[in-house]
């Protein structure tokens, strides 16, 4: 069984890095003792068991550029001085049970390229002086109760390339600057309440990104074209909300994509007739064709080509006449697509 132990108190004044981390036998509190170490330029307590509040004296490090205390369980409220460190490029709190709001001293920080206080219990709205943060390139405050919409300030982060504020209480619509931060890589703004259309020229600028999460929300309209035109895309999330209309997807991007395109529940969406021969992985989402409900048997002509077939069966085994005119694995991919909307096809000799 490993002995507990806490930090030490007595450490030289020239000490320029204290790393710490993943050490779960590490138990106490952050000392204030770590207040006298001004030559600190790396402070990294990480993912140990470390409790109570962060030490107010921290922001007497005045050389510090690195500050990572994140997956403790740390508590209380974060310290306004730590807004004080000049040369700060990283602070990541992650994974603790801090309070409260962010300070606004914390635009002071100008040096900072990440900030991470994701999974803690923040609350109250998003500071509008993040917005002179002009070096920030990473920006996490998921799973928190920020609440109100996202201030427009955020607008001039334009080094931005993480933007990740999911699983908050987050209301409003998605702000139209977010296209103009045009080194984005990942945007997830997941598990909240933004509602409103999708902004239109979202895919036009954001070349760089390769992930975006926008789940589980209330956006409304229709899906923007422009997405495509995102070179880097891997992961494409836009399910559970209400959008409408047809997905506007080619087929190489829709083969690009495959099972990381998301586009269930959506209840009014819908795909073109002619997409369903490649869009397996939206079949399987239960997107329904476009006017199905009123003109099925057109869609069954759209796709089952002209011949004299006996029947047409549901099982593999039964195999496909060939005087149907197509591949094995197309006619099963439309037979799934009729057999899912309660679309049956008896096909009769002349």
């Amino acid at each position: 069984m490993n002995q507990r132990s806490t930090i030490p108190t007595k450490l030289t004044s020239s000490l320029q890095e204290l790393s710490l981390r993943s050490n779960k036998a590490l138990v106490g509190s952050i000392p204030a003792e770590l207040g006298q170490l001004r030559n600190l330029q790396v402070l990294s307590l990480a993912q140990n068991d470390l409790r109570g509040d962060i030490p107010e004296v921290l922001g007497d490090l005045q050389m510090l550029e690195h500050l990572d205390l994140s997956y403790n369980m740390l508590s209380g409220k974060l310290p306004p001085m730590l807004g004080q460190l000049p040369r700060l490029s990283i602070l990541d709190f992650s994974g603790n049970a801090l309070q409260g709001s962010i300070p606004a001293s914390f635009s002071s920080l100008k040096s900072l390229q990440k900030l991470d206080l994701s999974s803690n219990q923040l609350k109250g709205t998003i500071p509008m002086e993040l917005g002179n943060l002009a070096n920030l390139q990473f920006l996490a405050l998921s799973q928190n109760g920020f609440v109100g919409p996202l201030p427009s300030s955020l607008e001039k982060l334009s080094n931005l390339q993480y933007f990740l504020l999911d699983s908050n209480p987050i209301h409003g619509s998605l702000p139209s600057y977010i296209s103009r931060w045009t080194q984005l890589r990942e945007l997830n703004l997941a598990n909240s309440y933004y509602a409103g259309p999708i902004p239109a020229d979202l895919g036009k600028t954001l070349f760089n990104v390769s992930v975006i999460n926008l789940s589980n929300n209330k956006l409304q309209g229709t899906i923007p074209p422009s997405l495509e035109n995102m070179q880097h895309i891997s992961y494409l999330n836009l399910s559970q909300n209400l959008l409408t209309g047809a997905v506007p997807f080619s087929e190489r991007f829709l083969q690009k994509l495959g099972n990381r395109l998301d586009l269930h529940g959506n209840p009014a969406l819908c795909i073109d007739a002619a997409s369903i021969s490649f869009s397996d992985a939206l079949l399987a989402q239960q997107i329904h064709p476009c006017g199905s409900n009123n003109k099925p048997g057109q869609l069954a002509a759209q796709h089952l080509h002209q011949g004299s077939p006996s029947t047409v069966s549901n099982s593999a085994r039964a195999g496909v006449p060939p005087s149907l005119g197509f591949t094995l694995t197309y006619s099963l991919r439309v037979l799934y697509f009729l057999l899912a909307y309660g679309l049956f096809l008896v096909f009769l000799p002349y």
